[in-house]
Order: C-alpha cells, then sequence, then structure tokens
C-alpha cells in the first residue's frame, strides 16, 4: 500500500478548514501551488474527488467530509503528543528583571546558591529599569529597588529596607568621617536613581554637601566602585551593592547605616505563586538571601 505524505494531509485539513487553497497556504507558510498539488495527489492516490472548486473557494464532498472526519483528529493528536512529549523535556523557564546595579553587585555573586536552591530552572535576565507592567514585558519576578506606589497594580512583597553607607578603601580604616571627607575627592554617581544618595546621607548627619571636583563623577555605581578601589575617592552608597566588596575585604565602610526614605527592596511577581512552584522556589530563595543579608 502506498502511504499518503503527511504533508500532503495537513494541506488536506487546512483546505477544508479554511475553504481556500490560498488561505491554506497562508496558513501553512507555502506556496498555493504546493497546496494544490498536495490535493490533487491525494484526490490521485485515493481515486476520490474531496472538494468541489467553485471560483476561488473549495468545499468538501460528501467522501471529502467522511475523509475529514477521520482524518482531523487523528491529525490532531499527532500535533498534542508531539508537544507533549517536546513540553516534557524543557525545563520550566523564568525571566527575572533587576537593574544594572543589582545584577552586578548583588545578583552575579549569588547565582550560584539561586542554582542549588532553585534547580531545573532556565533563568533568563533582564534589566528594564523604571517602571513598567511584568505581563506586558513577559518578565516573571522583578527585584524592584524603590517605593510601592511606583508599581500600582503588581504583586509586590517587602524584602529589605534600604540603606546608604560610605565607602572607601581599607586602609584609610579607623578615620573619622570628617577626616575622610576632607581628605578625599567625594564620588558621585550621575545615574538619576543615585542622584539622592549622597544628600540623603548628608542630611541624616547633619554634614554638608561634598563639593564635586576632579572629574570625580561617574555613570554608574560599578564604574564609582572601581574609582574608590583605586583610591581615587569615597562614595555614598547602598549596602547590598557593597557587601561582596565588604566581606571580601576590598573596601571598607565609615560612619553609620543611614535608613534609604526614597527607597526600599521589594519582589514584584507577575502573578500569584502556586505551592511548590517554581515560581515560589525562586520567591523563597530572594526572601531567604535578603533575610540572610540582614542579620
Amino acid at each position: 500500500m502506498q502511504y499518503i505524505p503527511l504533508k500532503s494531509l495537513y494541506s488536506f485539513v487546512a483546505v477544508a478548514d479554511t475553504g481556500s487553497m490560498t488561505s491554506a497556504a497562508a496558513k501553512l507558510h507555502v506556496s498555493h501551488s504546493a497546496i494544490s498539488q498536495a490535493i490533487k495527489a491525494i484526490e490521485t492516490q485515493l481515486g476520490l474527488k474531496l472538494f468541489e472548486r467553485t471560483g476561488r473557494s473549495v468545499t468538501l464532498t460528501a467522501k471529502g467530509r467522511e475523509y475529514y472526519a477521520r482524518v482531523n483528529p487523528a491529525l490532531q493528536e499527532i500535533i498534542d503528543a508531539s508537544n507533549e512529549l517536546r513540553h516534557s523535556e524543557q525545563r520550566p523557564q523564568l525571566t527575572l528583571n533587576m537593574t544594572n546595579s543589582l545584577i552586578l553587585h548583588w545578583w552575579l555573586p549569588r547565582v550560584d546558591d539561586f542554582q542549588r536552591h532553585v534547580t531545573n530552572v532556565d533563568m533568563r535576565l533582564s534589566s528594564h529599569i523604571g517602571e513598567f507592567s511584568l505581563k506586558d514585558h513577559d518578565v516573571d519576578i522583578a527585584l524592584v529597588h524603590g517605593l510601592p506606589q511606583q508599581w500600582p497594580d503588581q504583586n509586590l512583597t517587602f524584602l529589605a529596607h534600604d540603606e546608604l553607607v560610605l565607602v572607601h578603601r581599607p586602609d584609610q580604616q579607623g578615620q573619622s568621617i570628617n577626616t575622610l571627607l576632607a581628605n578625599n575627592d567625594a564620588i558621585f554617581v550621575t545615574n538619576p536613581r543615585r542622584l539622592p544618595d549622597w544628600p540623603t546621607w548628608c542630611e541624616a548627619l547633619a554634614l554638608p554637601l561634598p563639593e564635586q571636583r576632579n572629574n570625580r563623577s561617574f555613570d554608574s555605581t560599578f564604574q564609582a566602585l572601581q574609582a574608590v578601589s583605586l583610591g581615587l575617592g569615597i562614595l555614598v552608597t547602598h549596602t547590598q551593592f557593597v557587601t561582596q566588596h565588604l566581606n571580601a575585604q576590598l573596601l571598607t565602610t565609615s560612619g553609620p547605616r543611614i535608613a534609604n526614605p526614597n527607597a526600599a527592596f521589594y519582589l514584584a511577581t507577575s502573578s500569584t505563586p502556586t505551592a511548590n512552584s517554581v515560581l515560589a522556589q525562586a520567591c523563597d530563595w530572594f526572601h531567604h538571601a535578603f533575610s540572610t543579608a540582614a542579620k
């Protein structure tokens, strides 16, 4: 027995569903002639007329309707079986969003720990800034550094308060804040999200805002921390950004940690995590990571 090619059967079902060879060709992303030849081949092989042609439209004959009733469910079974098998081999995927500063200074040092606790998941990163809809941008989890009112209509849970701290090289440890300010250039980050850092810290300690001098302004926190490490000055930044630097004794701090009234850390999710889901595991890890850092 000569078997009818599967692609010809797809063509037959597409023509039957759309009532047009042109529409069927568009649906299957093939040429009109390919559809026409496939239908002609099936009819020749079966020795039956499956369609009545009326102008540009086609309709099933009685035998065509009988054939469609058997073939269409069988093709759908093939499609369903293929999709189920493909999805069963794919790892769950989560898209995580956070600013570049958090990616560099918070996320990357913790990737290995995340993968140990949340296994068999394909985690992808995005770095949208400002307020946005997680669903519209296909983001599952966002580590938010800001205020709740900036993220309306999102599932937000509190992670940790934000703190500002003065950082400098370890060889300057033991000097008073006033001495550090007098003997070092203040390094500023010109990113709009970081502009309030120095003013907020100085106001809390009733200190005058240092001048910007000697080109000690940088576009990003990463650049500013590199400058501090090279001894180019001192910086007010966020404790979560410098945890690894402090643990490795690359930098140190002086003075108190100042609560930042302009931001805190929150976890935003595109949907409510269900028990034992990959999303729930990821959320649990984030809460654990921040609670551990706070101790």
